[in-house]
């Protein structure tokens, strides 16, 4: 006997909705449901395999939320403390094991541990390889980079963080294993930009390589995946966002910055323009140090000119919102600046 002893549709109206509802919430049989609508029980599982309805999934999809609670715990302590190598020569053409991006393929665009390989394809784990709760992947070395930027981390995991967010509003529109896949590698990106936080801001390296980037209020984010760059490829950056601290004069801090420095980086902007606070820092270091031949090198981050002061100088226009365009812009400056600074 049915637990529902009638329902307020027909067999023909019942949606996916309905469905859900009699069979997962419920908790009703397949006969039961069958029962309910007098149809056979043919009829209704022909209709949960229609909807992708199934207990299984279900199930499954607890375990899965389960373990985004418990992993979630986890994952502060291992990505604060973890010990884990990233690769600060961004301009290697050569493969070594550890983090990844796939740039070609069925992939691209993923951001995964490259652990073997065998043959021409390597074996890449979209997470951590001992904590990773996927599988392994063969994908072609020829379609896997070490050259893995701020911005290509970050760009990855906002768009693992909307996928997963969809899932959790509808988890029928994906497959369970992929997105236990997806949540790997958006912890592990978590995990990376963490660890390149901490690297950057508490473990800086005190090299003799000083660059200040100069850069209006407005255009902080795409400024300090620049900064935290060149800190990962040996440069000791002066970035106001770790060089000043609470009680200390800014403008003060900005000079010392200045006078410190072996070069200047101005990422260029309209609202960099419009800022009277820019352009002193800029025409202090350009009235400073032109005697000195210490560089200057121009970002451009809109359709902004460059002041006919620096007109000269050739500069590097790249749009903030494109990640290629970005990778070849940092590939750009570190070239220069290894060649100039030595």
């Amino acid at each position: 006997m049915s637990k529902l002893k009638s329902y307020d549709k027909t067999w023909d109206q019942v949606t996916q909705d309905d469905l859900f509802d009699l069979y997962i919430e419920k908790d009703l049989i397949k006969s039961e449901i069958a029962a309910l609508f007098n149809v056979s029980k043919k009829q209704v599982e022909y209709k949960l395999k229609k909807y992708g309805i199934n207990k299984q999934k279900l199930q499954m999809r607890k375990a899965l939320e389960t373990t985004f609670e418990s992993y979630k715990k986890e994952t502060i302590e291992r990505v604060i403390f973890g010990s884990e190598l990233i690769n600060s020569d961004l301009d290697s053409d050569e493969l070594t094991f550890g983090i990844v991006k796939v740039i070609a393929g069925e992939f691209e665009g993923r951001i995964g541990y490259y652990d073997d390989y065998c043959g021409d394809y390597g074996y890449v784990f979209w997470g951590e390889m001992v904590n990773s709760l996927a599988y392994c992947y063969e994908i072609p070395l020829k379609y896997l980079s070490n050259t893995v930027t701020v911005y290509d981390v970050v760009s990855r995991a906002n768009s693992l963080s909307s996928q997963l967010s969809r899932y959790r509003v509808n988890s029928l529109m994906f497959d369970v294993d992929d997105a236990i896949t997806l949540y790997d590698e958006y912890v592990y990106t978590l995990k990376i930009l963490n660890q390149i936080y901490v690297d950057t801001v508490f473990l800086r390296g005190t090299g003799m390589k000083k660059v200040f980037i100069s850069h209006s209020s407005i255009d902080k984010q795409i400024s300090a995946y620049i900064a935290m760059d060149l800190e990962r490829s040996g440069y000791d950056v002066w970035f106001d966002m770790w060089d000043i601290d609470a009680g200390q004069s800014i403008p003060q801090s900005i000079s010392d910055g200045l006078d410190n420095c072996n070069a200047l980086i101005i990422i260029l902007s309209k609202s960099y323009l419009e800022s009277a606070f820019c352009k002193d820092e800029w025409q202090g270091f350009y009235m400073k140090y032109r005697k000195h031949n210490k560089p200057i090198f121009v970002v451009i981050i809109d359709d902004s000119e460059v002041p006919s002061i620096i007109a000269s100088l050739k500069y590097i226009r790249f749009d903030p919102l494109n990640k290629e365009e970005y990778d070849d812009m940092i590939h750009r400056l570190k070239k220069g600046l290894k060649k100039i600074i030595k």
